[in-house]
């Protein structure tokens, strides 16, 4: 997901659990990108997200890792 600079927390949040609770895929990974989290990174955790990143290459790289977390973690 991508938030620009007009988007509230409180509707990214909600969009992340609507998200969340649509997939058929219980193990579903929530980037979210963009303006809103380029100051403050640790605010896609905040509001529900597996990882913020700050350009599409970061996420790219961050969802790489995820088979191998998954199987570590869970």
């Amino acid at each position: 997901l991508s938030a620009g600079g007009e988007v509230s927390n409180d509707d990214i949040a909600a969009t992340i659990a609507l998200l969340r609770d649509a997939s058929a895929n219980p193990r579903i990974c929530v980037v979210v990108g963009g303006y809103h989290f380029t100051e403050n990174p640790d605010l896609a955790l905040t509001l529900g997200a597996d990882f913020g990143a700050r350009d599409p290459d970061q996420a790219i790289a961050l969802l790489e890792q995820v088979p191998r977390m998954q199987r570590i973690g869970g």
